[in-house]
């Protein structure tokens, strides 16, 4: 999987999405990793609150780690992600692409998860890093 989009349609619109893409870390691990960054989630506003997002997000962390993805990480809201299992990750050895606070920086560990022996630096898509 390079990248894995989903959307919640109704009535043939879409009400809303998340983008999932592959992330590799710098210095890269010892042993193969597959990291993946989340973002962007939406929901059109007269649809949030009403769980799209929270589906979204299950949805996404289950397919990536069916596929045996190591780790996501993403930048949100440090009160509404950790619902999810994310946490924040430093801490663990993962260190953002820029000078972002620690708050909104978060990993969900996943089925594949095993410590790193030295912290590295998440790096996200090209596209990303260019934006």
């Amino acid at each position: 999987m390079r990248e894995l989009s989903l959307v919640v349609e109704e009535d043939g619109r879409i009400v809303g999405h998340v983008l999932v893409a592959r992330g590799h870390l710098d210095p890269p691990a010892a042993e193969p990793l597959e990291v993946l960054t989340l973002g962007p989630i939406g929901v059109v506003r007269e649809r949030q609150r009403q769980g799209i997002g929270a589906a979204l997000m299950e949805r996404a962390i289950e397919a990536a780690d069916a596929r045996g993805a190591w780790a996501i990480v993403l930048v949100g809201h440090p009160t509404y992600y950790p619902r999810f299992g994310f946490e924040p990750a430093r801490p663990v050895g993962l260190e953002p692409p820029g000078p972002w606070p620690a708050g909104p920086w978060m990993v969900r560990r996943l089925g594949a998860w095993r410590p790193l022996a030295r912290s590295v630096t998440v790096r996200f898509a090209s596209a990303y890093e260019r934006a």
